[in-house]
């Protein structure tokens, strides 16, 4: 009998160890499930970081193009020295679509009171021709300020008007 209590003891001591060992087992492995799933929700807050990071750039990529473009029509207003040519060009255009005479009779780039191009002219037509061609130039695409202007009638019922004209929309 003691033979057979003895044999219970180790057999008992034997389930206890394996009852113990399989309950730090549960607990080992409910620890390494507890740390994955902690590296679960890390990884899927660092994605939704990195997915809110690519949406970000899309959109940021998207507004360049957008400035870009406006940069562009920005750009085409000011116009630098060797480009002037086009705004005389565009005045003259101007001047036979309102039916009115243009005589630009001189240029002058950075004088002391002035950083900007002054266009001295003078205009020949119609007090409305003229007034028309002032009206739409002021109303161009590039920036004008009319320095000093004087309009007078010729008589035959013409009308004469000089002026200087200054060039804001101006890139040195």
């Amino acid at each position: 009998m003691f033979l057979s209590s003895k044999k219970l003891l180790i057999t008992a001591g034997v389930v206890f160890f394996v009852i113990l060992f399989l309950v730090f087992f549960l607990v080992f492995l409910d620890f390494r499930i507890a740390v994955q799933k902690k590296m679960v929700v890390e990884s899927k807050k660092e994605m939704a970081l990195y997915d809110k990071r690519i949406n970000n750039l899309k959109e940021i990529k998207k507004s360049l193009a957008r400035n870009q473009e406006n940069y562009s029509k920005m750009e085409s207003v000011f116009l630098e020295e060797d480009s002037l040519v086009v705004f005389i060009q565009e005045m003259e255009s101007l001047a036979r679509h309102c039916g009115a005479a243009l005589d630009i009779k001189g240029v002058v780039f950075n004088s002391q009171n002035n950083k900007y191009p002054s266009f001295t002219i003078f205009l020949k037509g119609s007090f409305s021709s003229i007034y028309n061609y002032l009206y739409l130039l002021e109303n161009s695409k590039y920036q004008v300020a009319f320095g000093r202007l004087n309009l007078q009638e010729e008589g035959d019922g013409s009308w004469g008007a000089s002026l200087v004209l200054n060039f804001l929309s101006f890139s040195p």
